[in-house]
């Protein structure tokens, strides 16, 4: 879900010639206790950063292929580095399990975590997207509280003509020098607190290891089947 999502959202953007992108964005620095140290150097645009993901992301799944083709595994080779460069997947495992991630062992978060990137990966050609060619999307504004960021945008797209806008945030966090992805929220509805739901409902009423299991299950990695 969380894939699938937010590449809809920013390849809508990098397919539409009308785009707006206004270059000098309200950008807000926000202090903290840890800004008594000495100042350090601006950190970079993290919306430049999902333009440079929503343009490779867009070349990518300009075009579909039958599923038995050539093409289509160099695509879905193609997607998964995308998505690899643009989310922070060990951001995203602790969030969406943080009440269980602390007592898990390093073999189990290893384990969650890479069954996670695999699910995550995996979305956007399952789902067969399209790109809407008529939508749009504006950058309104960029927050930086220390290595954090959020991103605020206007997604607008047309059905039967008329313009159905939503009001999208993109969650980054600076790792390694680049900001990286670990949350969208459309309209007030966070993806990972979809996914943290899920997984503490699934949790509660099974256990951890029934989670990994159905989680396998999806991929088809479970050996019971």
């Amino acid at each position: 879900m969380l894939a699938s999502s937010l590449i809809v959202l920013l390849t809508t953007e990098a397919m539409s010639v009308g785009a707006e992108f206004p270059l000098a964005a309200p950008v807000h620095y926000v202090a903290t206790a840890r800004a008594q140290t000495p100042a350090r150097k601006p950190l970079p645009s993290p919306t430049i950063e999902l333009r440079k993901s929503t343009e490779a992301l867009r070349k990518t799944l300009a075009r579909r292929h039958p599923g038995w083709s050539p093409e289509a595994e160099a695509q879905a080779v193609s997607v998964q580095m995308v998505i690899d460069g643009l989310l922070d997947f060990e951001e995203i495992a602790k969030r969406t399990l943080p009440r269980k991630w602390e007592s898990l062992t390093v073999m189990q978060r290893r384990e969650f975590l890479e069954t996670l990137q695999k699910l995550i990966e995996r979305r956007p050609l399952d789902r067969n997207l399209s790109i809407d060619l008529d939508s749009t999307v504006a950058y309104r504004s960029e927050s930086i509280v220390d290595d954090e960021a959020v991103v605020s945008s206007l997604v607008t797209s047309f059905k039967s003509g008329r313009p159905a806008r939503r009001n999208v945030e993109y969650k980054l966090c600076f790792r390694n020098g680049r900001w990286r992805l670990y949350d969208v929220v459309v309209e007030g509805v966070s993806l990972v607190d979809d996914y943290r739901a899920q997984f503490t409902r699934i949790i509660k009423e099974d256990s951890f290891d029934g989670l990994l299991k159905r989680m396998k299950k999806k991929l088809g990695d479970d050996p019971a089947n």
